[in-house]
């Protein structure tokens, strides 16, 4: 019984964080519109949406995967609502669609597959499976210099299984990639822009952290900052064109030669998405490790290398 009043709970602060996050999406449109700067307007209410959704769905879950599906779950539900009350404000169209759905197949998969975990020698071959991506990528994350790879594992393990399941998924007939749309690299490549400062300001400090835009002089500052735009915009860009090139490609190639080709242009575009996956989360992790390394010791870092 506490258990079900506790998923209720999630629900009800899922349909209240959807409410902040579209009726805030609904007002910026609407006093953005008519201002002197939307681009400013828009930008602050995008971060602090993402802000306070990304901190509700955390808070909210407590690390536990069916708290945060009942969380997600009234989210829908709120964008529903949302939708209804704006007289169509919003529009449903594939990429929303595919996304979530997307989301809720790897959420319910994860739920399933991590129910029966096993300490011992016997184990099955889903919870093989998982162990193997899991320490795999947490691998990749300690090559890339961060030196606990186990706290960033949540955030750059999740847009790994994200982006490689969405490019996987071509395969399926009727199935366009959310990542062959902009509006999705795009809101990735922020989570990534929101990520790096948060984990750089938790290692370093807020002061520490702000110091190293003007490393190595104060000049740098305006060009440290574009920097941190430019790579996010290029983050985005470079995900949505590689998915979108591959998907007309495979498209022209059907009408022209219907057999052959396709076959195995399907095989290669399988390849490039797993490989573009891995690319972004690389990008994402060795951005972070530039964000994390001023607290790193001088001298640790000399044993180091020296090591």
């Amino acid at each position: 019984m506490r258990e079900l009043l506790l998923l209720a709970a999630a629900s009800a602060a899922g349909l209240l964080l959807g409410a902040i996050f579209f009726g805030g999406l609904w007002f910026t449109v609407r006093k953005g519109v008519s201002s002197q700067r939307p681009a400013l307007w828009f930008l602050f209410s995008l971060l602090l949406r993402m802000s306070v959704a990304l901190a509700g769905f955390n808070l909210v879950s407590g690390g536990r995967w069916d708290r945060l599906l009942a969380c997600l779950l009234g989210f829908v539900v709120a964008r529903l609502v949302v939708t209804r009350l704006s007289n169509g404000f919003f529009k449903l169209n594939a990429t929303i669609v595919y996304t979530w759905a997307l989301m809720l197949a790897l959420t319910v998969g994860s739920m399933l597959v991590t129910r029966n975990l096993s300490l011992g020698l016997t184990r099955s071959r889903w919870q093989n499976l998982l162990e193997i991506i899991v320490t795999g990528i947490a691998k990749q994350i300690e090559d890339v210099g961060l030196r606990h790879p186990k706290k960033y594992l949540g955030f750059l393990g999740t847009l790994f299984l994200f982006v490689a399941s969405a490019n996987l998924c071509t395969i399926i007939p009727g199935y366009d990639p959310p990542t062959g749309s902009l509006s999705t690299t795009a809101a990735l490549a922020l989570c990534v822009f929101v990520a790096v400062p948060l984990f750089g300001i938790e290692e370093q400090g807020l002061g520490e952290y702000l110091k190293t835009y003007t490393e190595p002089t104060i000049i740098m500052l305006p060009f440290n900052i574009i920097s941190e735009l430019s790579r996010t915009l290029a983050l985005a860009v470079r995900l949505f064109g590689n998915m979108m090139s591959g998907a007309m490609i495979l498209a022209i190639l059907l009408t022209i030669t219907p057999f052959i080709f396709p076959i195995v242009m399907s095989a290669l575009g399988l390849l490039t998405g797993m490989v573009q996956a891995y690319i972004f989360t690389i990008l994402a992790a060795v951005y972070i490790a530039a964000a994390t390394r001023g607290r790193e010791p001088r001298g640790e870092a000399d044993t180091t290398i020296d090591a």
